[in-house]
């Protein structure tokens, strides 16, 4: 086989990837050192799979992660499995990106491509968080270098492909669901072929009813995907962005954290009714149809005026970086990233209107649908960062056999552009933060509190989190504390510079101030310091003391 100077960069670009995702992973950001919210959800629910205690709600969001948390924690008792998964399909996802870009643009551009996402942040901490959307960034990645390797129609074999993988990435995130009708009807119109696309569609639904009749069986009801689109559609398109079901489970989009819309209601339904949601959402259009147009503003945050989220809940230096790269991101590409979708639709039977303009719409449909925050963008940036070189090469090449001054008259607009969405937020106080952790010592928290109002003066009012400083380093059995009556609250402990989760406090009937006593199963490791986080409520966050033993 032929060296060439090419493949020497590649391989060493993925080294150069693979070194760097294997000590984030294993090292500086663990795995199993960050499990909350969703990832705790994907945990609880992983270890009950493992347990048969088959639930609905194991099917509120896609099975794939609880399945693979499961059959990690059954084959290396941890998460290890998962470890080493988001480590291989991240380096593999590297590969792929490389040969979309390849097959759309120019070699040159591809190798600009690959080191732009061996570095690119969110795809490195992404794969170091148990959430699914480290795999599901490498089904699409997959799916696309499928469609992108021939410049003709679909053969059978490559319909049944791109099937399965379809169908993997939606056990693992749904958002995908609108490019498969986009990229059927592309194919049909250009291609005017019907078997390769019936093989396709065919290869999905056996898949799905499979899917359906395993979930039969498992939690006593036919579900061929996930059941939380009906309540995802709900929370985009009513007021109501924080919730809580009968069974007690609470929810509360990110983006909505941060944008301080924080409106709640509890439902007599369980969130896994999607019909239930589904038919609420179209409510509250009928009731308001401006809704439809006020929801064109969930686009924008796919890509700016909001934080990765949970970068945000992570160590102070990953929270700032992610801040930073944030806006380099969006200056550097959002440019290149319009200019690449318009030349794009000049000829709309092209590769790169169907699998640079597609996917992108399809993710523009799904935001304004449902509602839209920088996580949801960032497993598309398998197409978003081809697509930006893609433009930026056109603004360059286009300049060159122009004089200077129009060159930089171009060159001008384009920045201008990266500056229209970036500068505004580099304003102290205009960039979405998740509220900072406050401190406090557990000295002032030592008189009982029994009840009383949740602002009380001798209260502690808190907006997020509140990190509890000890009077010495020490192994808690038991914790006495009083919080608000209508919050969901969750208690870690500081341990070798990581916080591990010790419990959950949920919502009490009773009102103001609620007096909770924990023996715990088992003593913490020594810690001095504790974060009480409210996860879900109102906004308004109280602790009156905390007594640890």
């Amino acid at each position: 086989m032929k060296i060439t100077r090419e493949g020497i960069l590649v391989t060493s670009l993925l080294l150069l990837g693979a070194i760097i995702r294997y000590f984030f992973i294993f090292h500086w950001h663990p795995i199993e050192s960050y499990i909350f919210s969703d990832a705790g959800g994907y945990f609880s629910n992983g270890q009950d799979i493992l347990a048969g205690r088959w639930h609905p709600y194991i099917a509120f969001q896609p099975i794939g992660m609880p399945l693979v948390v499961a059959a990690s924690l059954y084959l290396t008792s941890g998460l290890k499995l998962v470890s080493w998964l988001h480590l291989i399909t991240s380096v593999l996802c590297l590969y792929l990106i490389w040969r979309i870009a390849r097959n759309l643009t120019r070699s040159k551009l591809a190798l600009v491509c690959l080191a732009i996402s061996t570095f690119h942040y969110p795809f490195l901490f992404e794969s170091g968080i148990l959430l699914s959307e480290s795999l599901f960034t490498f089904f699409i990645a997959l799916l696309i270098a499928i469609l992108s390797e021939r410049k003709e129609s679909l053969s059978s074999a490559r319909s049944f492909l791109a099937g399965i993988v379809f169908f993997m990435s939606m056990l693992f995130k749904g958002n995908l669901v609108f490019f498969l009708p986009l990229i059927l009807i592309w194919n049909y119109w250009v291609y005017k072929k019907a078997k390769p696309l019936l093989i396709l569609v065919s290869t999905i639904l056996m898949l799905s009813l499979c899917h359906g009749l395993f979930m039969g069986k498992a939690i006593g009801k036919y579900q061929f995907s996930a059941s939380n689109g009906g309540f995802n559609f709900m929370v985009g398109k009513c007021e109501w962005k924080g919730n809580r079901d009968i069974n007690g489970y609470a929810w509360m989009p990110p983006l909505f954290v941060q944008l301080n819309e924080n409106s709640t209601k509890t439902w007599n339904e369980p969130f896994t009714n999607s019909s239930f949601f589904l038919a609420q959402g179209f409510r509250c259009i009928k009731d308001n149809p401006l809704i439809l147009a006020e929801s064109l503003r969930y686009i924008p945050y796919l890509f700016i005026n909001n934080q990765l989220w949970p970068a945000q809940n992570t160590k102070a230096e990953y929270k700032k970086l992610a801040s930073n790269y944030t806006l380099f991101f969006a200056f550097l590409t959002l440019p290149g990233i319009m200019v690449g979708l318009l030349l794009s639709l000049k000829d709309p039977r092209s590769q790169h209107f169907a699998l640079f303009f597609l996917p992108a719409l399809s993710l523009f449909i799904l935001a304004w649908l449902f509602f839209g925050e920088m996580r949801f963008r960032v497993p598309f940036d398998v197409i978003f960062i081809p697509l930006a070189i893609y433009g930026w090469d056109f603004i360059l090449s286009s300049t060159l056999n122009m004089r200077p001054e129009t060159r930089f008259s171009v060159m001008m607009a384009a920045t201008a552009i990266g500056f229209t969405f970036t500068v505004p937020y580099l304003i102290a106080g205009n960039i979405p933060q998740l509220p900072s952790i406050e401190r406090v010592d557990i000295k002032k928290l030592m008189d009982v509190v029994q009840s009383g109002p949740w602002d009380a003066p001798d209260n502690i009012q808190f907006s997020k989190e509140l990190e509890i400083v000890l009077e010495r380093e020490m192994s808690i059995r038991e914790i006495d504390l009083s919080v608000d009556n209508n919050d969901l609250y969750r208690i870690e402990v500081l341990t070798e510079g990581k916080y591990i989760q010790v419990m959950d406090i949920h919502p009490s009937s009773m009102p103001g101030m609620v007096r909770h006593i924990y023996q715990l199963k088992q003593p913490t490791p020594k810690t001095d310091r504790v974060r009480i986080t409210a996860i879900f409520g109102d906004g308004k966050y109280s602790l009156g003391h905390f007594i640890v033993k």
